[in-house]
């Protein structure tokens, strides 16, 4: 069943604050998961299985929200520091 794949390949996110960290196991979950559906064949889906899949797939929205959003305060509050600092 499609679902149960891509299920299996959409594990939690890390709990890592570290970025790059956090980016290589997404790159890995979405390279999993585009495997599966270039290869899908269209099936009846189960409910259950589906919710999880959504419940996965917000968990690592967040998790990359929140990373990008760190990256984005640190990269503002160096360049603050590099002018202070000239």
């Amino acid at each position: 069943m499609i679902v149960a794949r891509l299920l299996d390949a959409t594990p939690p996110p890390p709990t890592t604050d570290d970025v790059d960290e956090l980016l290589a196991a997404a790159d890995q979950m979405m390279q999993l998961r585009e495997a599966i559906l270039r290869d899908a064949v269209p099936e009846p889906a189960r409910a259950d299985l589906l919710a999880e899949l959504m419940r996965r797939q917000d968990m690592w929205e967040t998790r990359l929200v929140a990373a990008r959003a760190s990256v984005g305060a640190a990269r503002i509050a160096h360049g603050r520091a590099r002018r202070v600092y000239r």
